[in-house]
């Protein structure tokens, strides 16, 4: 009997938990590069995560993995990169949990953008947001695209709200995220 007894259910969980806690530690980086004119007080971003130097960042591709800064690199401003925590997941996890809210074909400039995924990439990663101050102007974008046609206006027509990022909510993918680490007891 002794050997062959089941542990029980919770203690499984916590050795689990433990286990999981147990995996070496890897350095989180935000990457990320100023853009474009902005407004008085307010600028612009690219971002992305760096994870085991490898570049997590999100566009029209979808969730795209590659050296650091390659989505950055179009910008001819100098890229920057910071140390925001240390995780137990690894790049290829992070991604496999993201790749469901953020596929292929749903990027928005506005709505579903590369500091959305880095504000849900940071929250999976350390249970922390991507600082507000990288979102300025597309707030008050998405403020003013609401109001009246803003960036549709100022874009000379090019810029088309994306169908398949319409219903995206950040709040409501990070609720979803934190309920999937509880069921894990991760959290």
């Amino acid at each position: 009997m002794g050997a062959a007894q089941c542990a029980h259910p919770y203690e499984v969980e916590e050795l689990r938990a433990l286990a999981w806690k147990a995996r070496p530690a890897r350095r989180v980086e935000l990457a990320y590069t100023q853009f474009g004119p902005g407004l008085p007080g307010v600028k612009a971003y690219h971002t992305s995560i760096i994870l085991q130097d490898k570049e997590y960042s999100f566009g029209r591709l979808g969730v795209v993995q590659a050296p650091p800064f390659s989505s950055h690199n179009f910008l001819s401003r100098e890229h920057q990169r910071m140390v925001v925590g240390h995780t137990t997941l690894t790049g290829d996890e992070m991604a496999m949990v993201l790749h469901p809210y953020f596929r292929q074909g749903t990027y928005d400039m506005i709505h579903k953008n590369c500091n959305s995924f880095t504000d849900v990439a940071l929250y999976l990663l350390l249970g922390q947001r991507l600082n507000p101050a990288f979102r300025d102007l597309e707030r008050a974008g998405f403020v003013a695209e609401r109001a009246f046609n803003f960036v549709q206006a100022i874009s000379a027509g090019t810029y088309r709200p994306n169908p398949a990022a319409a219903k995206f909510d950040v709040e409501h993918v990070l609720y979803r995220i934190l309920d999937d680490q509880r069921r894990m007891g991760l959290k």
